[in-house]
């Protein structure tokens, strides 16, 4: 019968799918997140072949302020 409890419990159990404005930007949140990730990576990839430490550390800030430069960007246009 339409509203039973047995049928409003079935109900329950099972969520609504989630809004797609929702859906999407969890999706770009993780895809975001994994970005960053790689990119900081990449980065730490790439000092183990620069030797000296002034070299390292030049290469570490230009790195992070192209990773900086992307995290504004993206904020800006609220692109993942």
């Amino acid at each position: 019968c339409a509203g039973s409890p047995k049928q409003r419990s079935e109900k329950s159990g099972t969520k609504p799918p989630l809004p797609i404005n929702l859906q999407q930007f969890r999706k770009g949140a993780y895809h975001g997140s994994l970005d960053f990730v790689l990119s900081l990576c990449e980065t730490s990839f790439g000092l183990v072949d620069v030797f000296p430490i002034e070299d390292r550390k030049r290469a570490l800030h230009e790195s992070l302020a192209e990773i900086n430069l992307h995290l504004t960007e993206a904020h800006a246009t609220g692109a993942d």
